[in-house]
């Protein structure tokens, strides 16, 4: 119960410009002593934003140990993972079990994900990355989409003991696109990677800017997308070690600058499409203060 004459404290803070759950705890004490306590949930969440929705969303920001999780967009596909640990914080977490520093190629046991086989319309669409990667081989790709080692795969890779991404296509046996998409190291630095497709061209953006267009020589195939690996090669490399947060596809959609702009501004913020609600989602759950029964 409550007479209204108590003093009431609180604790906790709420971030508003990053996504989580916050705990407000408020304690009111009155003038005998006597205290109770409310909490009060506050889940902040993703505002809406004008960026077309991808036809298919993979974010990997979840806690728990399963190893399936699938496309929030409400297809049915999935990503496949194997031996991977998941925080909300960081996404899925890819450890790298076979020895680096022999270059042992990577395990079916070692941790990485496969995504569900779908098809893209090879004249327009549209890939999002974001992944951290701690550790990396030589030549190891951070993901790796296509058919088979050289069948018509789309990478990015490290290449050779240069420690920048590289952007490669293969085609017909052979490498028919290797462009640097930036200096930046790999090493422990975020990369917010977004490709779009036009069918003989791709345009690269690395961290929201432009880096540029480039011929791929031959046009891309319907099939391009029967191996879709996250943290593993179509190669017998080691699989790399890193966090990789969300994978998004858009079909018949290719992403313009705004759009890539302001998927880049929220890459932290938005836990997938299909949750967007307003920013600040709240539930309060509270008891009054309990007093000891009085004496007649």
């Amino acid at each position: 119960t409550s007479d209204n004459g108590e003093t009431v404290t609180a604790s906790g803070t709420v971030d508003t410009s990053t996504i989580g759950t916050y705990t407000i705890t408020y304690t009111a004490t009155d003038a005998a002593g006597n205290t109770g306590t409310a909490t009060r949930t506050v889940n902040v969440i993703v505002g809406n934003i004008s960026t077309t929705s991808p036809t298919y969303s993979y974010d990997y920001r979840v806690s728990g140990t399963s190893q399936t999780i699938y496309d929030s967009m409400g297809t049915g596909n999935k990503t496949s993972f194997v031996n991977t640990t998941f925080s909300i914080a960081n996404g899925a977490y890819f450890s790298q079990a076979s020895n680096i520093s022999t270059g042992s190629g990577a395990q079916a046991t070692d941790a990485h994900g496969r995504i569900d086989h779908f098809t893209l319309t090879p004249s327009a669409f549209s890939i999002e990355v974001y992944f951290t990667v701690i550790k990396v081989s030589t030549w190891e790709r951070f993901f790796d989409f296509g058919n088979s080692a050289l069948n018509y795969n789309i990478t990015i890779a490290r290449p050779n003991t240069l420690n920048y991404p590289q952007l490669r296509f293969a085609h017909a046996g052979q490498y028919s696109l290797t462009q640097d998409i930036t200096s930046v190291s790999v090493t422990n630095n975020p990369l917010h990677i977004v490709l779009t497709f036009n069918g003989t061209n791709v345009t690269a953006y690395f961290n929201g800017t432009n880096k540029g267009s480039y011929n791929m020589t031959a046009a891309l195939s319907a099939t391009v997308t029967r191996l879709w690996y996250i943290g593993r090669s179509t190669w017998p490399c080691p699989n790399i070690q890193g966090y990789f947060k969300f994978a998004r596809f858009w079909n018949n959609h290719i992403l313009t600058q705004t759009e890539v702009t302001e998927l880049y501004n929220n890459r932290d913020n938005i836990l997938s499409f299909s949750r967007q609600s307003n920013l600040l989602n709240a539930t309060r759950i509270g008891v009054g203060i309990n007093r000891p029964t009085d004496a007649n």
